[in-house]
C-alpha cells in the first residue's frame, strides 16, 4: 500500500476534497444518510487517490470525485465486507436484483411487488405454520425469516452452523409441503 506523504495528504485535502464534497451534496441531497454517504464516499476517494499516487500519477479531481460517487452507489464500501449473494443487500438493491425490503410488525420481510392480498394471507399461514412447529424450530425459523446469518442463528440457538444449515432445508421442505398441502386441500 502507498505511504502518503504530506504533500499529497495536501492535494487531496485542498483540492479534492472540496470538489468530493460539493458532488456528494448534489448526488446524496435526497439521502436519508447523507453525512454517512458522504464519508464514506470521502474514503472511497482517498483510497483511489492513494492507488493512483502509488503508481504516480495525479487523478483529475473531477473524475475522481464521479468515479468514487458511482462506486459507493453500485454498494462497494470500505472496511466491510459485501456478500454479493445476499439478495437484500445494498449491491443487490443497487444494480436493481432486489427491492429494499422492510420487516412488517411480525418480523418478516415485506415486498412492495407483492399485493395486499398475498402478502396478507402469507402472514396468517407464515404464523399458523410456526405455531406448528418445536419451539427449537421455531426460533430458527424466525431468525433466519428476518436474515439473521446462519453463524449468529447458531449461537443464538446454541448449535452449529451446519446444524442451522441442516434446520434451513428441512424448514423449506416442511414449508413447501405445508403450501402444498393447503392448495390440495
Amino acid at each position: 500500500m502507498y505511504h502518503v506523504n504530506a504533500a499529497d495528504h495536501v492535494l487531496f485535502t485542498t483540492r479534492c476534497l472540496p470538489v468530493l464534497r460539493a458532488r456528494c451534496r448534489v448526488a446524496y441531497r435526497t439521502a436519508r444518510d447523507r453525512e454517512e454517504n458522504t464519508a464514506e464516499t470521502i474514503a472511497i476517494a482517498w483510497r483511489m487517490f492513494a492507488k493512483c499516487r502509488e503508481r504516480g500519477k495525479y487523478p483529475s479531481h473531477a473524475k475522481l470525485a464521479d468515479y468514487a460517487i458511482r462506486h459507493f452507489a453500485y454498494g462497494r464500501r470500505i472496511g466491510q465486507r459485501d456478500n454479493a449473494k445476499d439478495v437484500s443487500g445494498p449491491r443487490a438493491r443497487a444494480i436493481g436484483r432486489c427491492n429494499e425490503v422492510q420487516l412488517n410488525e411480525y418480523g418478516m420481510v415485506s415486498d412492495s411487488r407483492v399485493n395486499p392480498a398475498d402478502d396478507a394471507a402469507f402472514r396468517i399461514d407464515f404464523v399458523v405454520w410456526l405455531s406448528r412447529l418445536p419451539d427449537k424450530k421455531r426460533a430458527v425459523a424466525k431468525c433466519l425469516a428476518i436474515g439473521e446469518a446462519t453463524g449468529n442463528v447458531a449461537k443464538h440457538c446454541h448449535c452449529t452452523p451446519g446444524r442451522i444449515s441442516q434446520l434451513r432445508r428441512e424448514l423449506e421442505a416442511n414449508w413447501q409441503g405445508y403450501q402444498l398441502q393447503y392448495f390440495q386441500g
